[in-house]
């Protein structure tokens, strides 16, 4: 008898498993999910299930060649990104967040003009932003700012912003034609923003900020629709917006995207 017990409920174990398996692992921090994989025609699919589907603009093109199967490429010329409208899920990240993306850029040292990875820049100035782009120049380096020709992910809480008090840097420099993973995170219960490169802790800044900065511009990747200088060159891949500030230990096995979102999805992980 102890023994029928014990086999059913393995049996039930190995059942839930497989469902879990076939569900995905969802995590419902996850509030946007462009996988770049499988699209058509000029529209990014938020994988995620809420509606934060990409429109590609300008000279925006799919890529077989992605990081992770397909990515997204961009020339640098005006008018080039994808553009998410400003809609309440995305309003609704006002504390804690991770932003990240797989990024390879076409553009060499001494070349970049902030050129934008994703987020919503506010134009025209003073407003909220929060961003993560390539720096053209530095940004209060010594404070832990951002260093010229390196990664700067920011997010300005108030509308004070002043271009250099609430952005953190890389020490990483990145190379023509190198893909990196680049992520972003502010956790508003201890003010200090971060910045990971390929999974390891490469910058943080205590900018005292217990909110993220939020406008009514729509949310863009690879450029913005209101400053016109911060065209990306290059590839973007797997771009992910929690609203939670991701720990270290889950950035340094770079876990993400935990896994895909639905039953219809193919489990996949980063390489």
């Amino acid at each position: 008898m102890a023994m029928r017990v014990l086999l059913s409920s393995f049996l039930l174990v190995c059942f839930i498993f497989v469902l879990a398996l076939n569900a995905g692992a969802f995590d419902e921090s996850v509030i946007l999910y462009l996988s770049f994989d499988g699209q058509n025609a000029k529209k990014a699919i938020d994988q995620t299930g809420n509606g934060n589907d990409g429109i590609l603009k300008g000279n925006a093109k799919w890529a077989k060649n992605g990081k992770v199967n397909g990515a997204v490429s961009f020339d640098r010329s005006a008018g080039t990104r994808i553009e998410i409208l400003d809609n309440k899920v995305l309003d609704s990240l006002t504390k804690s967040t991770t932003m990240e993306a797989w990024v390879k850029t076409n553009v060499a040292a001494g070349g970049f003009g902030d050129d934008q990875i994703l987020g919503k820049y506010a134009n025209p100035k003073p407003n909220e932003t929060t961003i993560m782009f390539i720096s053209a120049r530095d940004y209060a380096a010594g404070q832990g700012g951002a260093k010229a020709n390196g990664f700067a992910f920011e997010t300005s809480p108030t509308s004070g912003w002043d271009g250099s008090s609430y952005v953190v840097g890389s020490k990483t420099l990145p190379k023509v034609g190198q893909w990196y993973h680049v992520a972003g995170t502010l956790d508003h219960k201890t003010g200090i923003i971060k910045i990971y490169i390929d999974g390891k802790l490469d910058g943080k800044r205590d900018i005292k900020a217990n909110k993220i900065g939020t406008n009514d511009q729509p949310f863009c990747i690879g450029g913005n629709a209101g400053n016109f200088n911060r065209w990306f060159d290059g590839m973007i891949d797997e771009v992910i917006v929690y609203n939670r500030a991701l720990t270290e230990a889950e950035k340094t096995g770079l876990r993400l995207p935990l896994y895909i979102f639905s039953a219809n999805s193919t489990l996949k992980g980063l390489a």
